[in-house]
């Protein structure tokens, strides 16, 4: 259907998983020539690094956006415990690296556990209502 339109750019803004699948299909049908413009979004820039060889091969010539995360030691340090974690916990699995989820994600991990250590005291325990489920929605309330 897309390659009966009269529009030859398109820009790709789904997950991975699908955007992997479109960008094959397109290729299968001739759409990933010179007559074509194809842009990625981030949803799909962003993890790259885990995304099979067989779609880096047909995304030749394809404009992404990424999200850019500057190279720091500190960053590098994690890349490594990650890295061995991983492999650890992981031994049959080719190597991954992380992308940048995982960055946001250990950066929000970090964050709460900080937060948590600023806020908490030697005791805290979770206050919870008659049935005993904790129905708040508010993490402040959470400690007493």
């Amino acid at each position: 259907r897309l390659k009966s339109l009269s529009c030859r750019v398109f820009i790709v803004h789904m997950p991975a998983s699908l955007g992997s699948e479109l960008i094959l299909n397109a290729q299968e049908l001739g759409m990933m020539s010179q007559d074509y413009v194809w842009i990625i979004t981030n949803a799909i820039g962003n993890v790259l690094s885990n995304v099979s060889p067989q779609v880096i091969q047909a995304m030749q010539g394809v404009v992404g956006v990424e999200s850019y995360v500057p190279k720091t030691r500190e960053l590098e340090k994690l890349n490594i415990r990650w890295r061995m974690k991983f492999q650890q916990e992981n031994p049959t699995l080719s190597e991954t690296r992380l992308d940048v989820y995982g960055y946001w994600a250990y950066d929000a991990a970090v964050a709460l556990a900080q937060a948590v250590e600023k806020i908490a005291t030697n005791n805290f325990t979770f206050r919870r209502d008659n049935n005993g489920e904790n129905l708040s929605t508010d993490i402040f309330l959470l400690f007493v």
